[in-house]
């Protein structure tokens, strides 16, 4: 179950390195090893008040007796429970405590299993071995977990399970830089464990999320396993064979059963809990480097970004603007405190923000508040003898908190609130808290050892003997560091680029805890910013575990300033923020431009053309080459940037309100095609294609020299997003649809809107967030071919959702070009934050063009031939338009201004009426045999389908002309 592979160990001892060798044999070497596989007891399954369980015995091992238990969740989701009946004084296995998830390690409850379960437990019996095992099926009885070849000791957990069909695609069991489905290729090991190790092709990286989901579009079949297991463990794929091996803790199944692969997905975010909804302005651009070496290189940034023209929201600093690399310091030279104070106070005056970086490593030093007084609150992790755990990383030799203490917690919270109170930051960038160190194991260092290295210089090849062997960096001859197997795919140890595994942390040894250590500091820092300030927080986490999403965004990590497939570069970003997205953390976004390597103009183009529609859109580079900053390249690269960007700005009301249905349990914001259209078997395939909530698919451009598309669309009506034209009705089959882009240069995406939807969009964008929002918010109506569409916005502040009245407001419409209306209608709140909420709505209705425009011999062109009313009722009672109306009618558009209560409270009807009824033109055909086509400009007939668009808008008066004035959104 695991490839043959020779792996080393190192150990330092007085400056001597011995070299040893260890075999990780076959499945058959490891159940010798390990004792005989389980098999269940002949008396089957026993009733109990709380469902089910069975016993489990083995001829050899660690232990003798295991415990089977089958809990009832809900009528779709269920937990297998298999853990040790450990003798009267022993040490029972490690479970991942409530800390992290609520209620796990509550005792199987006294509610027994209701009716209509979809779901069944038993024992089955293999017809051609004779293995016993536990099973898991569906109300249908089709097998959807099984606990075959079943391996169960102190450091060793392993089960097989099988799926039949060999249509069912695997997928977001993570972090990897790999495929998005996970059984694209046989006989593949992928292991989890947070590694800070770049974004290798199919190593592990940042994050653990032990979640596979599976989906059949054949046999219809959609469910997901999450093994709550927080050790070093992998998945082994072989044929139709899933291993799962881990090393340690028990076996621990929540299985979700639903009919879509979105209802599995959002099953699972209910229970690991809301994801995290930032403020407002987070959703604006974010630029970084690490190497803004003074603080004028950052002041250089803000004016460069000024005179380009292009928006720019949050400035960031990595770790150059710290004193010896110590967290919670300024250096005086470089980035002095007052001028820097001085300069994030401009850039609030500008309605800008501005974060950094922050590790969890604290400098070991006497002279060093954040050290000492960390030391009087016993706020770091210990070794085994009870000293403070030692190694080394950026600040030199290093402690390390234990967040999951509450006493470190306190003290984390008081280090923040110092800190803030001289540099008010306007959010936390959490970074090395894999835990990541330069040294294996621990280091025995006196508190005021000099640190000698020089990090211009330094020889990282040479940084063990060099530097952690001299200082006594060892690692405890423990079987914790020295599993019997080896679960990583990476080549390293468990210790290796971390802390020793003997290291002690109130909820359990670092080797029991490792995986969710980022995610305690993310709580840690995210309950001490919301005390502090009273509004949500933004953070931003590298390192991170199941529930991470309630307390943080994500970025991909040190990615590369490459193409293809495999690099960590612009195509593998795509499955990374998707994976993300599954994960329950739809904050994310990668590094635009690359973290690593040099980018090119056409890659950094592209990469923004993608980026924009990342939630989190943020440029940051390394110190290889010169900077990627936009305004760097040329006038042509900085227009298409500041094209891809200002549409960004004029979604930010969609991200937001996809953002608060994330948090709602409503499903992921960035979504793989096959979320949205299970049926279709054609999107059970790698692309990069991916939708953005139910309304908006993008097909990013990533190839090198490419100048076009392809956009698979499915059944339905599909709109151009930025022209508002109707690009095909796909009827029978869907097909591919190649994209032709004029240029590089040529500016935003085609990307496309799917019928039936309304998309809320800001009116006109602007530099900042701030006064983008000062524009309204607008809407644009997607008819599908029954001529209906509906949407939602969601208004809030920045204080938290619990302690406001959020303000929701619903839109449908239907219509045709002869004929439409429009509805859209409030919460019901008695208030609403009236500062997003204007009180004029202008009413863009858009239609295909019109043949013969401008024929006086068409009356239905002439505005006296349009009538429109407007009603706060169904009954139409006509409401006082606003004053100075401007009635425009065009071959492809009316608009026309209505009123909207402050409150969001009213309700208001919009009627139109076309006095000439247009005739249809004929249905645009579906995609060829080929499946391909090219769509071109202007608009591809439809079936007597309207397009139209509502904005909600504060409209501006024009003092010398008297009329309201606003912004077309194409």
């Amino acid at each position: 179950f695991i490839d043959n592979v020779i792996q080393t160990r190192a150990m330092y001892s007085g400056g001597v390195s011995r070299l040893l060798l260890a075999v990780v044999f076959v499945w058959y070497a490891i159940t010798a090893v390990a004792g005989s596989p389980f098999v269940p007891t002949a008396n089957g399954w026993t009733k109990t008040t709380y469902g089910e369980t069975t016993t489990l015995s083995a001829s050899s091992g660690d232990y003798t007796t295991l415990t089977v238990e089958a809990m009832f969740m809900t009528p779709t989701m269920m937990r297998l429970r298999v853990k040790p009946v450990v003798a009267a004084g022993g040490v029972e296995p490690f479970v991942v405590p409530d800390d992290i998830l609520k209620g796990n390690t509550a005792a199987a409850n006294d509610t027994t299993a209701a009716i209509d379960v979809a779901y069944a437990t038993g024992i089955s019996t293999d017809a051609v071995t004779g293995e016993s095992f536990v099973y898991v099926a569906d109300a249908n009885g089709k097998r959807l977990v099984e606990l075959r070849r079943l391996v169960f000791s102190k450091q060793l957990v392993s089960f097989t399970t099988l799926y039949s069909s060999g249509s069912q695609r695997m997928y977001g069991y993570g972090e990897h830089d790999y495929y998005y489905f996970i059984n694209n290729v046989n006989n593949v090991t992928l292991s989890l464990w947070n590694t800070d190790n770049g974004t290798p092709w199919q190593k592990p990286m940042y994050g653990v999320h032990p979640t596979v989901f599976h989906s059949d579009p054949i046999l219809q079949r959609h469910f997901a396993t999450m093994w709550m297991n927080s050790h070093a463990q992998n998945v082994h794929i072989e044929s139709h064979n899933v291993t799962f091996t881990a090393v340690g803790g028990i076996i621990d199944l929540y299985v979700f059963v639903d009919t879509t692969p979105l209802g599995v997905v959002r099953q699972y975010h209910q229970l690991i809990g809301p994801s995290a909804v930032p403020p407002y302005w987070a959703l604006g651009v974010h630029q970084c480097r690490w190497g803004y070496t003074n603080l004028s290189d950052v002041e250089a940034v803000v004016a460069g970004y000024e005179s380009a023209n292009i928006p720019l929201e949050v400035v960031w600093n990595d770790i150059d603007y710290m004193e010896k690399f110590r967290v919670f310091t300024t250096d005086p030279t470089r980035y002095p405190e007052a001028a820097l104070r001085t300069f994030v106070d401009k850039l609030h005056a500008k309605n800008m923000r501005y974060v950094q970086i922050t590790d969890p490593g604290v400098a070991q030093a006497d002279n060093y508040s954040v050290y000492t007084s960390g030391i009087e609150s016993n706020a770091f992790i210990h070794t085994q003898d009870g000293s403070v755990l030692i190694n080394a990383v950026w600040p030199g030799w290093t402690a390390f908190p234990d967040f999951t203490l509450p006493s470190a917690q306190a003290w984390w919270a008081d280090q923040i609130a110092t800190y803030r109170s001289t540099i008010p930051i306007d959010g936390m960038w959490l970074d090395m808290n894999e835990l990541g160190t330069f040294c294996g194991g621990q280091c025995n260092v006196a508190v005021g050892t000099p640190w000698s290295v020089d990090w211009n210089t330094v020889d990282w090849n040479r940084f063990t003997i060099d530097i952690c062997m001299p200082n006594n960096c060892t690692v405890v001859e423990s079987p914790l560091n020295y599993p019997p197997v080896n679960p990583l795919q990476n080549g390293f140890q468990l210790f290796n680029k971390t802390l020793d595994m003997t290291g002690v942390l109130r909820l359990g040894s670092y080797y029991e805890t490792k995986t969710f250590y980022g995610l305690m500091e993310a709580k840690s820092s995210h309950d001490a910013l919301l005390a502090q300030t009273g509004t949500r927080p933004f953070l931003l986490t590298r390192a991170s575990f199941v529930g991470s999403g309630r307390y943080s965004a994500h970025w991909t990590g040190d990615n590369n300033a490459q193409w293809e497939r495999g690099t960590g570069g612009i195509y593998d970003s795509v499955q990374a923020v998707l994976g993300s997205n599954l994960w329950g953390i739809p904050m994310v976004g990668a590094d635009i431009g690359g973290f690593s390597g040099i980018t090119t103009e056409e890659l950094l183009v592209r990469w923004y053309q993608l980026g924009a529609y990342y939630p989190f859109t943020r440029n940051h580079h390394g110190l290889d080459g010169p900077g990627q900053e936009p305004y760097r390249f040329s006038q042509a690269a900085q227009a298409s940037i500041r094209t891809s960007l200002l549409n960004k700005y004029r979604l930010l009301p969609y991200y937001f309100t996809c953002l608060v249905d994330a948090h709602d349990g409503l499903g992921p914001v960035l979504r793989h095609m096959s979320l949205q259209f299970p049926d279709e078997l054609q999107v059970y395939q790698e692309s990069t294609q991916f939708m953005v909530g139910d309304a908006i698919t993008v097909p990013p451009v990533v190839t090198q020299g490419e100048n076009s598309t392809a956009m698979f669309l499915p059944l339905g009506e599909w709109y151009s997003l930025w022209s508002g034209n109707h690009m095909v009705t796909v009827e029978g089959d869907s097909g591919f649809w190649i994209i032709a882009l004029d240029e590089l240069y040529d500016g935003a995406l085609v990307v496309g809107a799917y019928g039936g939807n309304i998309v809320p969009m800001h009116e006109t964008p602007a530099m900042t967030v701030t006064a983008t929002q000062a524009s309204g918010v607008g809407l644009r109506a997607f008819m599908d071919s029954a001529g209906e569409a509906s949407g939602h916005l969601v208004i809030a502040s920045d204080v938290p959702l619990d302690q406001q009245v959020v303000t929701r407001m619903n839109f449908t419409a239907s219509g045709s070009m002869a004929s439409g209306v429009l509805t859209t209608m409030g919460n019901g709140e008695t208030r609403a934050n009236t500062t997003r909420l204007p009180t004029a709505v202008t009413v863009r209705v858009s239609f295909p063009t019109l043949p013969d425009c401008g024929n006086s011999a068409t009356p239905y062109y002439a505005p006296a031939n349009v009538s429109i009313s407007i009603g706060s009722t169904d009954d139409m009672t006509v409401l006082p338009l606003v004053r100075n109306v401007t009635l425009n009618l065009t071959c492809s558009s009316i608009s026309f201004m209505l009123p909207v209560g402050v409150d969001a409270t009213t309700v208001f009807t919009a009627r139109w009426i076309v006095g000439v009824p247009q005739t249809p033109s004929p249905t645009a055909s579906s995609p060829s045999d080929s499946k391909t086509g090219a769509i071109v400009g202007g608009c591809i007939g439809g079936i007597a389908i309207v397009v139209f668009t509502v904005a909600i808008v504060m409209w501006r008066r024009r003092e010398s002309e008297g009329e309201a004035d606003y912004t077309p959104l194409s």
